[in-house]
This record gives structure tokens, sequence and C-alpha cells, in this order.
């Protein structure tokens, strides 16, 4: 396995994602700005500690602006990690999103000088092991140059994907995907944005939330993006709808989760604070609820919506539990490693792996498992 390395933007771990053995669809993603280079990270950690057989695995992207891999392990009982496969994802892959079948990864051409070459999707099966197959490869055909996220719907028919053209322009654009044979087909048309990054649907499946950047040397402000979806075709469309937090000039959004039936949605404005907004659910009108301030760097909500898990600069993972009301209770903490960013939960919902070094953190409350 290589070493872990530190990201662009001084953005440590790598992106991981996990599922229950032929479970559903359940990913973590947690944020860059647009331009960062990608998501993926260091070494996702060694062999089980006799965990028993997995009864959910694990996936990894590692080595951004290198030759990358998507690393694939399986969770012991015990919430120990067993390595399974390493499969080639090309060079500098971007990020990572999942269900119980296909594994899809983004790309993002190196290199800052023009021309560069189009934006690379794979999609990988997934064997009964937990090993990794390629299925399928799709190029873009547009002059976008950073693959910002990918959101995938819980059908798993529809894949997501927000790009820019350097600091100028954005897309999201839309692929089906073959559930016999993880093809990947285009579908048009695509939808401008600008800058656009991370990504997040609500469970009623009708409308896609895209965080919003600032372009460099203008006076825009960052916010969420509203776009409308048609559950029977996948096809989005840009409602023309734009919220924002309480600072409108300084909440930028790096990772997007829902709570629990779809009532909040949960922004993290990386180093300052999360935002808690109230959704509407015949609209899709977000509302600011509540704020925590915190100098929080990574983002992840429990399986069963309850719960937001967070780090911070120091290495700190706290769990809050979301109120009814919208607000935060602290409900448990445990230490990691300083420089951790991306988490997810397990399958399970038993427990939160994170990187630097690889650590399993037991849920209700949290507490080191290793």
């Amino acid at each position: 396995m290589k070493a872990a390395r530190v990201l662009l933007f001084v953005y440590c771990a790598l992106l991981i994602i996990a599922i229950g053995c032929g479970g559903n669809s359940t990913t973590s993603q947690t944020g860059t700005p647009p331009n960062s280079g990608g998501n993926g990270g260091g070494s996702g950690g060694g062999g089980g500690n006799g965990g028993g057989s997995p009864s959910e695995f694990l996936f990894t992207i590692e080595n951004p602006n290198a030759a990358s891999s998507v690393e694939s392990f399986g969770i012991g009982s015990n919430g120990s990690l067993t390595h399974i496969s390493s499969t080639n994802a090309d060079f500098n892959a971007a990020d990572i999103v999942t269900d119980s079948k296909f594994v899809f990864v983004g790309h993002t051409p190196l290199g800052h000088a023009e021309p560069r070459g189009p934006i690379k999707l794979f999609s990988y099966s997934i064997s009964s092991s937990g090993a990794l197959n390629t299925a399928d490869q799709a190029s873009f055909s547009n002059s976008d140059t950073t693959t910002n996220g990918l959101l995938l719907d819980s059908s798993g028919t529809h894949l997501y994907v927000s790009s820019s053209h350097f600091d100028f322009a954005g897309l999201i654009s839309t692929f089906a995907v073959d559930r016999a044979s993880g093809h990947m087909a285009l579908q048009p048309p695509e939808n401008s944005v600008t800058l656009a990054g991370r990504m997040a649907m609500h469970p009623s499946g009708l409308f896609v939330y895209v965080a919003i950047f600032r372009r460099p040397r203008t006076a825009e402000t960052p916010g969420i993006d509203l776009l409308l979806r048609d559950p029977a075709t996948g096809k989005l469309t840009d409602s023309g709808r734009f919220f924002q937090g309480a600072d409108r000039f300084g909440d930028a959004y790096s990772d997007l989760a829902f709570s629990a039936d779809g009532q909040y949605l949960l922004g993290l404005s990386s180093g300052r604070k999360m935002t808690v907004f109230a959704v509407n659910p015949a609209t899709g009108d977000l509302t600011v609820a509540s704020e925590l301030n915190g100098n929080f760097q990574g983002m992840a909500v429990d399986r069963t919506g309850k719960f937001a898990i967070v780090t911070d600069d120091t290495g700190t993972v706290a769990s809050y539990r979301i109120n009814s009301n919208g607000s935060f209770t602290i409900a448990g903490t445990a230490t990691a490693a300083a420089g951790v960013r991306n988490m997810t939960v397990a399958a399970s919902n038993k427990f939160v792996k994170k990187t630097l070094p690889t650590t399993c953190l037991t849920l209700n409350p949290l507490s080191v498992a290793r």
C-alpha cells in the first residue's frame, strides 16, 4: 500500500465509502472547492485483526496527482479492515460513489496548461468477495477540466457529475447507468452552473442541491443552487432559486448532507461552522434553521439521519444529535489524528471510518476501537 499523502489545499485523508454486502447505496462525500485537483488521498490502512468474515465493504481512492487506485476492504464484525483488492483508476482520481452493485470514480486530468485531456468516469462491478472489476469508461465531450463531485440516485440508474472549466464556468452532467453492465451514457442536456462543488439529493428524489463557490476576482457570493429532478427520467432543470447562509459572503459549503426524511439539509463551511437549513418539502426552498460554529474539517451523517459526525483541525471527532427543531446537542466525542477530514459511516451504523491513521470509531457514543 502506498504511503499517506497530503492533498492540495492541505486537505488530508482519502475519500472513502462503505456498503453492506448486497445492501443499499450508502456514500460519504467530503468536499473540496473547485480546482482542488480531487479528493483522493493516502493509504486506506492495513489488514484485519481477527474481526471475522466481512459483513460489509469499504472502498477508497488514493493518490491524487499520480497513478490512482481504488482500494477494496472488508469490514469485520469488530470494525477491523482486511484489504481485498487494488484496482487501477487512471491518473488523479477525484471522487467516488457506490451502491451494492457498482463503484463509480471520477477523474480529473493533470496539469494547468491547455489543452488538457477530457475528464474520465469509470465504473467497476463489485464481486461477492468485494473485489472490483472494470465495467465501463466514459469521457466528457465538453471542455471542463475538473471533476468536483459525483452523486448517485437511490436506484443507481443516474449518475450526476459536477465539473468546472478552471475558475470560469461549470456544468452538472447526467449519465444513465445500465444496471446489468455498468455502462454509462451521457444524457443531455447538461446544466450550466457557476463553479459547482458537492451535491446532495433530497430523499424524495425531486430536488438536487449543488454547493456553489465564488469565482475569483468577482463580486459573486457562494451558496446552494436548487435543481429540480424528474424521478422518471433523471433529467435536471435549474429552478432559478439560490440559497445562502447567514453570512452571504463567507458561507461556502464544502459538503452537503440530509438528516432523516429530508427535513433538514446540513451544509459544512470548512473551518467555520455547520449550517442547518429547513427544507420545504413541496418547493425545495431552504431556510436557515440553526448554525454551529467550530473549526470543522469534515462531516458525515449516520445511517438513521439523526446524528451529524464532524472532525476538527485538532483531530477530535464529535457526534451531534440533530434535534427536531434543527438545533444540535452534543452526543459523544473521540480523539483521532490531526488533519483527518474524510469519514464514512459503515452500513451497519456501528462504525465511523477515518484515516491518518486508519481507525475505527464505534458509535453510541463515539469511542476508539482499533
